[in-house]
């Protein structure tokens, strides 16, 4: 009986320990790196659907990613321009934003979680975790009408942030200006950091038959390095894990439009290329595979697709679907996590990493509309939030899983 009690004491110790993972600032898609990588934290829970109805007086539902910032806790924006703090089933705190102007991007927050994001008017807003106004910033500084701001990135106490317009500024998370560079195409939406001393950015001319461009900078804002791409297109996240660079994009051929994807080294040396028969626009990377995403650009397809490569870019695996894949690929050990909708509806898919065969998926063809990239929170649940009406919807563990040291 005595040898019972220590082994399920030793079991619920290991199976409720926290992930040894300092957070010390919160980025979307994996962190810096972009990568959507969440293997430090073993595998994804997905064994029990829940629903969680969030208290909200309105018919509010989230607009862009929300961010996992505690157990049970996210900061989401919603449809009525604001910006909420939500504990379980509870709003802690809401903040309205100035013509309740609604955010175009995600949230991101330092080591004492003020948040930070872009609204549609083109202010950097920051709040404190007490939901009040510390600053703004215009970065709409040319009155454009067509304003789109970038994914705001937070390293080392340092928001950057691109535009359309060609702008890249950096703050640091008092709201000071660092610098404000000004390049000739559009910053692409998401690009990475090594989080030490350099960022990882694409500039792009929205156009095919034109050349967009690979830049390294440092924290001050120096180029470092460059490198065109001659009649490419860029169309992915510009990701970094371990010493590389992945990008995908697309180029015009004789016979239509066709798609790469480019392994660099940190100097933009290429390593190796590989064309892709889909658009691809979506890259993930473990630290052993990438994993990319795309799509047919036939007229009234609705055909996606799925390739694993190795460091060598020689194909692994790649597994082909009649719906349209709707997030990033996110990783965990041993699984790849996607959502994607049809006619039908929406669902989420589970791969697993190694073959590419479907593990699981769940379908919420008859649920309230969601909006469709998972929050990965730190005990491996994955998360999905209403986009009409604000409710949570959770796949889990149950009771006794949760008592398992996997």
């Amino acid at each position: 009986m005595r040898l019972l009690l220590i082994l399920l004491f030793t079991v619920t110790f290991l199976g409720c320990s926290k992930v040894n993972k300092e957070y010390t600032e919160y980025n979307q898609f994996g962190g810096y790196t972009r990568d959507n990588n969440y293997s430090y934290l073993g595998n994804f829970n997905f064994s029990v659907n829940t629903k969680t109805k969030i208290s909200i007086n309105d018919f509010s539902g989230v607009i862009n990613l929300p961010l996992f910032t505690d157990v049970d806790e996210f900061v989401a924006a919603t449809s009525n321009g604001k910006i909420n703090k939500i504990k379980g089933e509870k709003i802690v705190w809401s903040y309205e934003c100035e013509n309740k102007s609604n955010s175009i991007t995600g949230i991101v927050a330092d080591i004492k979680k003020n948040y930070f994001f872009v609204t549609l008017e083109g202010f950097l807003y920051s709040i404190s975790n007490s939901g009040k106004l510390n600053w703004r910033f215009n970065l709409n500084i040319d009155n454009s009408n067509l304003f789109i701001s970038g994914e705001p990135l937070i390293v080392k106490n340092n928001i950057f942030i691109g535009t359309n317009s060609g702008y890249l500024f950096k703050f640091n998370t008092d709201g000071k200006l660092l610098f404000k560079n000004k390049y000739n195409a559009s910053i692409n939406s998401i690009f990475s950091s090594n989080g030490k001393d350099k960022i990882y950015l694409g500039l792009s001319t929205q156009l095919f038959d034109s050349t967009d461009k690979l830049l390294i900078i440092n924290f001050s804002g120096k180029e470092i390095k460059s490198r065109s791409l001659n009649n490419f297109r860029i169309l992915s996240p510009i990701i970094y894990n371990q010493d590389k660079i992945f990008v995908s994009g697309s180029f015009k051929t004789p016979s239509g439009i066709s798609s790469a994807i480019k392994c660099f080294d940190e100097n933009y040396k290429e390593i190796w290329e590989k064309e892709v028969p889909l658009i691809i626009n979506q890259l993930s990377h473990d630290g052993q595979r990438l994993y990319a995403a795309g799509f047919s650009s036939g007229i009234g397809e609705n055909i996606s697709g799925i390739f694993s490569y190795d460091d060598k870019g020689v194909e692994v695996w790649k597994n082909y679907f009649d719906f349209k894949i709707a997030s990033p690929l996110l990783l965990c050990k041993k699984f790849l996590v996607f959502s994607g909708s049809d006619e039908n509806g929406a669902g989420i898919s589970i791969l697993n990493k190694n073959s590419g065969d479907l593990a699981d998926d769940f379908s919420f063809a008859d649920e309230t509309p969601l909006f469709l990239i998972p929050v990965i929170s730190d005990n491996r649940d994955i998360n999905l939030f209403g986009s009409q009406v604000l409710f949570q919807i959770k796949l889990t563990q149950t009771p006794l899983d949760k008592l398992l040291p996997y």
